[in-house]
């Protein structure tokens, strides 16, 4: 199935639509209203004037926060009769604190419009299109949020069992996250979502899949999670191999600056859902805590994720100012860490340093910086004071302040819109080749 998207920005008086297939897009120029027609393409002009004229009033498009689908406009085929259908996301003047959801068919020659919904929000942080129980038919999955409020957030799905595009919401649920992967690889994809309650005076939260069977869905699974989380901030999945389960990786931010990550995956055997590194008896995950925000990633892209889990690193140089903390990345075998490599992050500048490069058992690192720029001074092991043996410094320099000629000694490691990472070397032991597998970018 070929989808088309179209891609709206919503601001006053002005819109930018993308017409996109999966080789040829097209850009279409703004035009002088916000719900004019587009001057180009006269099936989805039809679209927009259909549109309008239902509407009313001014509205504003919507556009996803999060997902594959960013677009406030999506077309695409839900029934397969090789016709189009489209999905528009918006808020209208009479009301912006709900994002409204309306179908379209194109159906002899133009739209017309089918079904709208009021939603769970005033944002939506996802949309996605699946057909969760192999009818044919494809539903719609949408994650609503209100801005500010912690917890708010829910999904609902709605299908259609006719050609007419007769939609109705399946289900709505609380969540504070979901993702959309074959969990236990019959080939259909489940919705595993974690949501958050109260058992007398504690908080609770619970990991969930829930599969669609006919009409509606039912729970396969549910099991406990650490409940000491602010929320969640990333979910990554990872099929590493054919003998592996899919395994979901929920990265949590704790209160303090910590995180944690927890991993679940389904368990063929037990027809349950497994989640590894929460410890029933503490109540909590420990083994993937960190005393930093770093995300899970898959570092050295073998298509394994691995943690970052940390501790206090106590034998920094003297003159070093603020708190350092070794960084191992780990894979977990079952509950049990597996080490791969251990690293000095940077966070905030965006870099880790390999100490499985450096042919030392220890380095000392101190810190510098105005606020234009940061250094990471590198010493070897003889160096315990201001002065002593530097091996090389990594200096992070606000993009706008950097200057080629000042640095053209140093080593460019890393370069984006806000900021230049480069590195000047002090020692004879270490050159540019081995600076660029030392010094690496942290993977998103």
């Amino acid at each position: 199935m070929i989808k088309k998207i179209i891609s709206a920005i919503a601001v006053p008086l002005c819109i930018c639509i993308v017409f996109a297939s999966c080789s040829n897009p097209t850009l279409l120029m703004p035009v002088d209203s916000l719900l004019s027609p587009p001057l180009y393409n006269s099936q989805y002009e039809g679209l927009v004037e259909v549109f309008n004229e239902k509407t009313g009033s001014v509205a504003t498009f919507s556009n996803p926060t999060g997902g594959d689908n960013l677009s406030a406009i999506n077309v695409t085929d839900f029934d397969g009769d090789g016709k189009e259908e489209a999905v528009i996301l918006y808020t209208t003047s009479e009301d912006d604190t709900v994002v409204h959801m309306s179908v379209y068919d194109f159906f002899g020659d133009k739209w017309k419009f089918c079904v709208d919904f009021a939603g769970y929000g005033d944002k939506v942080t996802g949309l996605l299109f699946e057909d969760f129980n192999n009818d044919g038919y494809t539903e719609i999955m949408v994650n609503w949020n209100y801005s500010g409020i912690n917890n708010a957030g829910s999904f609902s799905v709605y299908s259609t069992k006719s050609m007419k595009m007769t939609f109705s919401e399946v289900i709505t649920t609380a969540c504070d996250t979901a993702c959309v992967e074959d969990m236990d690889e019959d080939s259909l994809k489940e919705i595993l979502y974690v949501t958050s309650g109260r058992d007398e005076s504690a908080i609770t939260r619970n990991a969930e899949l829930i599969k669609m069977e006919d009409d509606e869905f039912k729970v396969l699974s549910s099991i406990p999670v650490d409940p000491n989380i602010t929320g969640y901030v990333s979910c990554k999945a990872e099929k590493y191999d054919e003998n592996c389960p899919m395994k979901i990786y929920l990265d949590a931010p704790k209160s303090g600056g910590m995180m944690i990550t927890e991993i679940i995956y389904w368990d063929k055997e037990s027809k349950t859902l497994v989640a590894p590194l929460y410890d029933e008896t503490q109540g909590a995950n420990t083994a993937s805590l960190r005393y930093e925000q770093i995300n899970c990633a898959d570092i050295n892209n073998d298509g394994q994720i691995e943690i970052p889990v940390q501790k206090d690193y106590d034998n920094n140089d003297t003159g070093s100012t603020g708190k350092f903390y070794l960084t191992d990345w780990v894979y977990f075998d079952g509950s049990k860490p597996v080490y791969y490599l251990r690293t000095f992050v940077n966070l905030k500048d965006g870099y880790f340093i390999n100490l499985g490069s450096l042919r030392y058992s220890n380095i000392y690192v101190r810190e510098l910086g105005s606020s234009n720029w940061n250094s990471w001074i590198v010493c070897s092991p003889s160096s315990r004071s201001v002065g002593g043996n530097v091996l090389f410094t990594v200096t992070s320099v606000s993009a706008e302040k950097y200057d080629s000629k000042k640095y053209s000694s140093y080593i460019t490691v890393m370069q984006n819109s806000d900021s230049v990472i480069c590195v000047s070397i002090n020692s004879k032991n270490i050159d540019s080749d081995l600076i660029k597998k030392t010094v690496m970018k942290i993977p998103s």
